[in-house]
């Protein structure tokens, strides 16, 4: 199993960032990377940490 972590800078757009993450970045991911059996996506909730995804 592998696991990769990326942490996002804080866009200047967030409605457009989770537009294009959604509907593009995470399934075109999907479909790349051979054998996947599982993408997931998780957001900070709280305060607003220096990280957005």
């Amino acid at each position: 199993m592998v696991k990769v972590t990326v942490l996002y800078d804080q866009p200047e757009d967030p409605a457009a960032f989770e537009k294009y993450y959604n509907e593009t970045h995470i399934p075109d991911h999907g479909q790349k990377i051979p054998n996947v059996v599982k993408l997931e996506a998780n957001k900070a909730v709280g305060e607003q940490p220096p990280f957005y995804r």
